[in-house]
């Protein structure tokens, strides 16, 4: 069984719940890529993850995409990881 990488969302001061990366290991796809524990996910391939209705719209989209880029809020800066698919 593969272990959730997310964990509790965080409220941004906008109001709105971002996914946070909590789970990682160290040795799992996101940590080698560059994510780490606390990152706030805040978009994938330029989809904003504000709301459950676009989380759903990124995932179908970027799930058969060769390349990911994460935007990510890590100690109040954003930061881009890029994650190659294939």
């Amino acid at each position: 069984m593969t272990r959730q990488p997310l964990g509790s969302p965080t409220k941004l001061a906008d109001g709105s719940l971002r996914p946070t990366f909590a789970r990682l290991s160290g040795d799992d796809a996101f940590s080698i890529c560059g994510v780490k524990n606390g990152d706030i996910w805040l978009a994938v391939n330029g989809v904003q993850l504000d709301s459950p209705d676009k989380a759903l719209t990124s995932h179908s989209a970027f799930v058969e995409a060769p390349l990911w880029t994460l935007e990510l809020l890590r100690d109040g800066r954003r930061i881009r990881v890029l994650i190659a698919t294939r």
